[in-house]
């Protein structure tokens, strides 16, 4: 059986186009790790981006394994220059949560996101006879996609929050949701824990 453990990368600065983790996301990636620590994992898969590899580079430290890139968890979008405001960025956003098949330019459907976070996971190969454990670190958008794509909106309406834009699924920074695969069944095990950060 694989054993996955999503991880919404630490709070970001809010001051670049790839901002890197504040402060307290660097503590929040600390809990985690340590948190992470108790599981066999032998596997760490990150987005590009700062933020993640950052998160990811605290977890690959407490556990002493490498990590591996894939440009397949970066975020649905993501706010560049490109969107002029974070208003009309936000706004297409929402857009694209309320209709997973609506193409936002210069980005990707929440549909393609959560597909291409499930490849990702689809290449991950069982152990023979042993549970394998997968860290995977990307963005709460990303996470909510892939959630989205596997399993029904029910099960995942503790995530839904009412946004001053609208509402939309909310994946708090650093929390772990964990679930696993055997064979092509998904079963949710641990939705979006935050524990370990208090």
């Amino acid at each position: 059986m694989l054993h996955l453990y999503l991880v919404r990368h630490g709070l970001k600065k809010s001051t670049s186009s790839d901002p890197d983790l504040t402060e307290e996301g660097h503590q929040q990636a600390q809990y985690t790790a340590k948190q992470l620590k108790q599981f066999p994992i032998k596997k760490i898969i990150a987005s590009p981006f700062l933020r993640t590899q950052q998160t990811a580079g605290h977890i690959a430290r407490e556990l002493a394994i490498e990590i591996d890139t894939d440009d397949r968890l970066r975020e649905r979008m993501e706010f560049t220059q490109y969107w002029g405001t974070r208003e009309a960025f936000l706004s297409e956003w929402v857009a694209a949560t309320k209709n997973r098949s609506y193409q936002p330019p210069n980005g990707d459907t929440s549909a393609q996101t959560g597909e291409r976070v499930k490849a990702v996971i689809e290449e991950v190969r069982d152990e023979a006879n042993t549970d394998t454990h997968v860290a995977i670190v990307t963005h709460g958008g990303a996470i909510a996609d892939f959630l989205r794509t596997v399993f029904p909106e029910a099960a995942l309406e503790p995530l839904l929050f009412h946004f001053p834009t609208g509402q939309d699924y909310r994946v708090d920074e650093c929390s772990i949701t964990h679930i696993t695969k055997n064979g092509d069944q998904y079963e949710l095990v641990e939705l979006h824990s935050t524990t370990h950060l208090r």
